[in-house]
Parts: structure tokens; C-alpha cells; sequence
């Protein structure tokens, strides 16, 4: 049976996707409570430095909507800060 494996990126550098699921050590879970943009920077900049390319972080629900029709807009701008920040080059 053929499995092909498909990469993204150019024909001479073909780019392997790897990731982890990432929550600051500032923080842990609740980390969008307790966030640390420059602690984030660095972290993420390390991942990167150490060859991952992808992050999945995850919101707690209850922190981002805490009544219903209510979202907590602060939170989700700094989850918007750590987009950012994981975009950045290495």
C-alpha cells in the first residue's frame, strides 16, 4: 500500500510540519489569566529554535465567556498577542 508523504514548501526544501500542544509555564491552563507576553516570546521562540513549527494552545472556555453573551474581549486580544508572537521568525 502507497502512503505518500505529504510535505508543504518548496520543491528542493520540502518543510515537515511539527507541533505540540503549548501552554506557558506562566500560567499552565490559566495561563490567559496570568499572561506573560515576553515569557510567551521566548518560549515560543525556543520551540521554533528546537525545530517545532506549530502550537495548538487552548482557551478555557468559563475564563474567555464567563456569562452567557458575555466574552471577555481582553483575553481573547492576548490570545491574538500570542498568534503574533508565534509568528514571529526565530
Amino acid at each position: 500500500m502507497k502512503r505518500p508523504n505529504l510535505k508543504l514548501g518548496s520543491d528542493s526544501k520540502p518543510e515537515i510540519w511539527l507541533g505540540v500542544n503549548y501552554w506557558s509555564r506562566a500560567g499552565g491552563p490559566d495561563m490567559w489569566l496570568e499572561f506573560d507576553a515576553a515569557v510567551v516570546e521566548q518560549e515560543l521562540r525556543q520551540l521554533k529554535e528546537h525545530g517545532i513549527g506549530l502550537t495548538r494552545s487552548f482557551l478555557v472556555w468559563p475564563q474567555f465567556m464567563p456569562q452567557p453573551d458575555v466574552f471577555d474581549e481582553s483575553l481573547f486580544a492576548l490570545y491574538g498577542t500570542s498568534s503574533t508572537s508565534a509568528r514571529r521568525p526565530a
